[in-house]
């Protein structure tokens, strides 16, 4: 079970069955209808559901506050959702690694955002490593 929420499903199969085994068939109609319209009405709503991040984002820039600023404009500006992961000092304290789980505004803005940065003086090794939240490695 990867969900908390599949135990719940387990659950009410279970309490159909029972409702079944005991031959209180009205029981288990009733009860598969209360729960098949939750299930429906949650889903609908999206009450409950959790947004995956769509990768990690990493870069080496020059350590340095306008270049900071530089590279927060340009995340704010092509993703949803942005969290600095990992901030590792390099070469003697020159460069920092930068590490971000990020959520793209639109799939077709990866490629743009990759390139902002690389654009940035200093800015290099960026790369955008995406991941799908069903693939398990």
């Amino acid at each position: 079970m990867r969900d908390p929420r599949d135990i719940i499903f387990v659950f009410a199969a279970l309490g159909v069955g029972m409702a079944c085994g005991l031959q209180s068939y009205g029981t288990a109609i009733a009860g598969t209808s209360i729960f098949g319209g939750g299930a429906v009405l949650l889903h609908v709503t999206g009450y409950g559901a959790r947004r995956q991040p769509d990768g990690l984002l990493r870069f080496v820039a020059p350590s340095g506050p306008g270049l900071e600023d530089a590279i927060t404009r340009i995340l704010r500006a092509h993703c949803r959702t942005f969290s600095l992961v990992t901030l590792r000092e390099a070469a003697q304290g020159t460069v920092m690694e930068h590490a971000y789980q990020i959520s793209v505004l639109a799939v077709d803005l990866r490629t743009p955002l990759v390139t902002s940065l690389q654009a940035l003086p200093g800015v290099h090794d960026v790369s955008l490593m995406l991941q799908e939240p069903t693939l398990d490695l």
